[in-house]
C-alpha cells in the first residue's frame, strides 16, 4: 500500500512485548529486544512512505515500578539501539528528538540521546520523536512550571510552546497495540497518559496485535482504516 504524503503525524503506544515473550516461552527482555527490531522496521517504513512525523513511546514514567533487573535491561537496550541506529537515521534524513524527563535517565543514555539529536538536527525528512521517561501528567506539570518561571501569559499558544513536542504538529492518529479483542461490539482503549494535551483531536485506534508482531502492513492498514482526512473537528457535513 502506498500512502501519499499528507503531513500525517502518527503516535504509537507500543504495548505487548512482555506478553509476546511469555507466549513464546521467553524472558521479558527477549520480548523487548524483539520489540526494538520492530521499532526499526516501523521507523524505516514510515519514513519510506513519507509520514511527516512519528512519535513512539519507549518508556513511561510509570515503568520505574518494574523490577530493577528489567529496568536496567531496558536502559541498556535503549543505549545500544540509539548507538546502532544513529548512522542510518542520519543517512535517511530523519530528524530525531527525545521527549520526556531525560534527566532521570542514566547519564550514558542521556549522552547518546544528545549525540543522536545533534547529528540529525539539520535533517529535513521525517520527524521522529522518541518518548523516554515520558508521562503526560509529568509533561504538563513541567510545562506549567515553565510558564510560571518565565512569567508567561497563559494561552493555548503558550502551552503548546512549552510542551516537549513544541514545533511538532499534533498526532493525527494514535495507535495502541496489544489491547483486548473486541467483545460484543465493544473494545477497551486507554492512552495511559500518552500526549494528553496534543491528542485531543487524534483518531485513536487499538489492535490486539502485540507490538513485536505489528508489521508495516498493519501500520498502513490502520491509517487506511482511520481516514484522518475526514475529521470534522466539531463541524457538520
Amino acid at each position: 500500500m502506498i500512502i501519499k504524503k499528507r503531513n500525517l503525524h502518527i503516535g504509537i503506544i507500543m504495548d505487548g512485548n512482555g506478553r509476546w515473550a511469555t507466549q513464546q516461552g521467553l524472558s521479558r527482555i527477549k520480548g523487548h529486544i524483539a520489540g526494538a527490531k520492530q521499532v526499526k522496521n516501523i521507523i524505516s517504513h514510515a519514513n519510506d512512505v513519507s509520514i511527516e512525523a512519528l512519535t513512539i513511546w519507549g518508556y513511561s514514567t510509570d515503568n520505574w515500578k518494574r523490577s530493577e533487573k528489567e529496568v536496567n535491561a531496558l536502559m541498556s537496550l535503549f543505549n545500544r539501539f540509539i548507538i546502532k541506529e544513529t548512522d542510518e537515521l542520519v543517512e535517511k534524513n530523519v530528524q530525531v528528538s527525545f521527549i520526556g524527563n531525560r534527566f532521570a535517565l542514566p547519564e550514558q543514555l542521556q549522552k547518546v540521546m544528545g549525540i543522536l539529536e545533534e547529528k540529525t538536527y539539520g535533517n529535513t525528512g521525517m520527524k521522529l520523536q522518541i518518548a523516554l521517561n515520558y508521562g503526560g501528567v509529568d509533561e504538563l506539570v513541567r510545562a506549567v512550571k515553565k510558564v510560571k518561571i518565565n512569567d508567561l501569559e497563559v494561552s493555548k499558544e503558550t502551552i503548546f510552546a512549552v510542551l516537549d513536542t513544541a514545533g511538532i504538529s499534533d498526532p493525527d492518529i494514535v495507535i495502541r497495540t496489544g489491547m483486548p479483542t473486541p467483545k460484543d461490539g465493544l473494545s477497551i482503549w486507554r492512552s495511559s497518559g500518552f500526549l494528553p494535551y496534543q491528542s485531543i483531536q487524534s483518531l485513536c485506534v487499538s489492535t490486539e496485535i502485540l507490538w513485536p508482531d505489528f508489521t508495516p502492513e498493519h501500520f498502513d492498514k490502520v491509517i487506511a482504516y482511520a481516514k484522518p482526512d475526514e475529521r470534522l473537528y466539531g463541524a457538520q457535513r
